[in-house]
Order: C-alpha cells, then structure tokens, then sequence
C-alpha cells in the first residue's frame, strides 16, 4: 500500500480533529493458551515434539520366578516447520512534511497490528483443520448443520466429556479448558441456562485474560477469526466453528532472532530505484508456524447460530 499526496486531502484542511478513531481489529486469542517455543538460531526451521503411549494397566498379578512380557514403547513424532511472512506500507517524501498525524507512529501501530492479526488467522486455520470434530445436536456432518442446531447447555456439557474422555487436562495457569467462539455464538451462550445461574453473579475476577465467561470448566473467549464455514451446511446455511482444548494440545513456534521485527527503509536506501529520494517504506517481518499437539485434546463443535 502507498501512501501519495493524493490521499492527504483530509490533512491539509482548514480544521482537524486530533482524535485518533480506533481501528476495527480483531481480538487475538489463537495463540494466547498455545505452548510457545522458540528454535534456536542455526538448528533449522522445523522442531519436534515427541510423545510416548500410554503403557496399558499392568493388572495381572506377577508368577514367581517368571519374567514377563513387559509393554511395547510407542514414541510419536510432532513436527512443526516455520514459515516466514510479512508486509509494509510505502509512502512519499511529500507525507511526514504534510501530515498532522505521526505517519511513522500511526504506520508502526497499524503494521503491529496487522502482524497479530495475520498470526492470529494462520492459527485459527490450522486448529480448524484437526480431526477431532463434534457437530451439533447429533448432527453427522457438517452439510446436515441445520437452523437451530445451536450451542447448548448440553453441547457444552458434551464438549467438556470430549475432552475429558480423552484425558486431556485443564489448562493449569486457569484450572479450565478454553473454547474460542465467534460474537454471533456468543448470543446463542447467553440464553444458555449455565450462563443465566453465572454470568451475571460470575466472580469478575476469576475470569482470565479477556474470557467472557467460566461455563461447566470452559472458559470461553470471543472474536470475529473464529471460523465460519460459508453456505456449507444444509440448505446453504453458514456453519461456526467453536473450537475447545487443553493443557498442551496446541502449539505456536518461531525462530531466534527471526522473530517478530519492524523494517524502516528511509529516503534513498533504494539507490537508482529512487533517484529523487521520493519513496520510503515501514514493514514488519516474522517467522511463524501454529500445530496442533494432540488432536484428541482439541475438539472442533460445529453448528449453527441464532444470528
């Protein structure tokens, strides 16, 4: 995107209002309960983890004198490669002399906030790819998701026995699971019975980092990436995606040293390609990849909404 004396026609006027609007973002939660690790620099692009079995009861009582059989070991590999991504906006040498604003602060804000947001996407997409999926009401597929096959009381009960079923733990800096849900399924958990007897004598401070509400061990977390999957149920219905999990279930990774970073190429780092000092840019550039851990500790409900 550039930025050219063209588009400055609401800074050069007569009166200006100084009052910076918010802008319309997203909240970022896709990664806020993941586990986080970093690769060291020079130890490539991919990292894994390795999980083993669980060993069978050993509930037959020893014979003396005998050896006994003893249980395979079963080790699970988990890799995750890195990938790099970015993005900048350019503007003139005409901007920062014009502009009443701080272009640099305004552009440093937007591109950190486009960053978060593009992490934030790539996550919601991966998590939504996992095989452990639920659909609403009984449903058997995500194309027979019909109207009024919403989040209930009870989906969320059949949601927390899911993950319990799988012996998946709570996560432990908040004694809960987590489900991410979109504003439009937050309206159907408002007419939920659970969330009548608590949300509105819920103890504001048990409720942690942005959840909207604790419901039967879930703590539930709101934005617009929640997925939605457009005209796919039945008879052309949009089906919502509400994804819940627990201790170790997801992962997000990114490189030593590649992290996250902020780019400014001045007036004239361009040499010939910019004879006249015309054009500099700002941009962010980072490494990042989302996995899912264990795809029996995170479950995909699908349904649809009252909205």
């Amino acid at each position: 995107m550039t930025t050219g004396s063209s588009s400055l026609a609401a800074e050069i006027r007569d009166f200006y209002d100084l009052t910076m609007l918010d802008k319309a973002i997203p909240e970022l939660v896709h990664t806020r309960y993941a586990m986080k690790k970093r690769i060291p620099k020079n130890s490539g692009r991919t990292i894994h983890w390795r999980r083993s079995s669980l060993l069978a009861p050993a509930t037959t009582p020893l014979t003396e004198g005998v050896t006994p059989a003893g249980a395979p070991m079963t080790v699970t590999d988990v890799p995750v490669t890195v990938g790099q991504f970015g993005n900048f906006v350019a503007f003139s040498d005409i901007v920062p002399v014009t502009s009443i604003d701080n272009i640099m602060t305004e552009n440093a804000e937007n591109l950190g906030q486009n960053a978060g947001n593009t992490f934030d996407l790539i996550a919601a997409g991966v998590y939504n790819a996992g095989t452990n999926v639920m659909y609403a009401n009984g449903r058997v597929s995500r194309g027979t998701v019909a109207a009024g096959d919403v989040i209930t009381d009870l989906e969320i009960k059949k949601m927390r026995r899911g993950l319990k079923r799988a012996n998946c733990r709570p996560i432990s800096s908040i004694s809960g699971y987590v489900a991410i849900v979109h504003p439009d399924t937050f309206l159907d958990l408002q007419n939920t019975d659970g969330f009548r007897l608590t949300g509105f004598y819920q103890d504001k401070e048990s409720i942690h980092n942005g959840s909207i509400i604790k419901l039967y061990d879930i703590y539930f977390l709101e934005t617009t990436n929640a997925m939605q999957f457009a005209a796919q149920g039945a008879g052309g219905l949009n089906v919502y995606s509400t994804i819940v999990f627990g201790q170790n279930a997801i992962a997000t990774v990114d490189i030593e040293q590649l992290g996250l970073e902020t780019i400014y190429k001045p007036l004239g780092s361009a040499g010939t390609a910019d004879p006249l000092n015309q054009n500099q840019t700002q941009g962010w550039k980072g490494t990042f990849a989302a996995k899912i851990l264990n795809d029996t500790w995170l479950l995909r409900v699908e349904h649809a909404t009252t909205a």
